[in-house]
């Protein structure tokens, strides 16, 4: 972890980042449970190559710092990582539910967007989509023809009368 005066250092060196970057999401960053519970996480989900667990980890910060939209992180795992995307959505998943869910108010700051929930439980923030209204259609009348079409015939509707002798 980093020091306090490595970390004012830092704060003095690149003012305009740590104005950019809400407290809460500094705290996650640096602190040392962070790491860890990544780590877990990708362990979990059977990923426990140490340079896998960076590179998701690396991942994940670039979420924190605003570089990585949250909805993104699966298919970057997956991309860059070369993951399965069901393993890199189970990852982002539990990351959801383990980091960005208890910093999703400094998130949603962080992204300008709204936090949605989605099925699965899970948040991101998304944009709210503008829906144009949808259009009414209209069924076309049926025409003559097709109306003595659909009614059945009078030998549909009579009983076959016709018997031939079995002898």
């Amino acid at each position: 972890m980093i020091d306090e005066i490595e970390l004012k250092k830092l704060k003095n060196d690149y003012p305009d980042f740590f104005e950019n970057i809400p407290p809460e999401i500094m705290e996650t960053i640096l602190s040392e449970e962070t790491p860890s519970k990544i780590s877990e996480i990708c362990i979990k989900n059977g990923v426990g190559e140490e340079e896998k667990v960076e590179k998701i980890a690396y991942q994940i910060t670039l979420v924190l710092l605003g570089q990585l939209s949250p909805k993104e992180l699966p298919k970057a795992l997956e991309k860059e990582l070369n993951l399965d995307f069901v393993i890199a959505k189970k990852i982002y998943t539990e990351t959801d539910q383990v980091i960005f869910s208890k910093i999703k108010e400094s998130l949603t700051i962080l992204y300008k967007e709204e936090v949605v929930q989605e099925a699965d439980s899970a948040t991101i923030p998304t944009k709210t989509p503008e829906v144009a209204a949808p259009k009414k259609i209209r069924a076309k009348p049926k025409e003559k023809s097709e109306e003595k079409s659909a009614q059945p015939s009078k030998a549909e509707t009579t009983p076959d009368t016709y018997r031939e002798s079995t002898e």
